[in-house]
């Protein structure tokens, strides 16, 4: 804790399911972004006008 108290066995697993929980919403946030990127290419190329 900050004031120097360690944290108890229920607050540390609380602890723990939260840092995975993060984890996981920020796998899926770089996917999304990913999938944004794709998509943006995709309609950039269908809208450039044929060379």
């Amino acid at each position: 804790c900050a004031d120097g108290r360690p944290l108890s066995m229920r607050d540390r697993r609380s602890l723990q399911d939260l840092e995975a929980k993060l984890q996981v919403l920020r796998r899926r946030g770089r996917h999304l972004e990913i999938a944004e990127r794709n998509c943006c290419n995709k309609v950039g190329s269908a809208l450039r006008p044929m060379k």
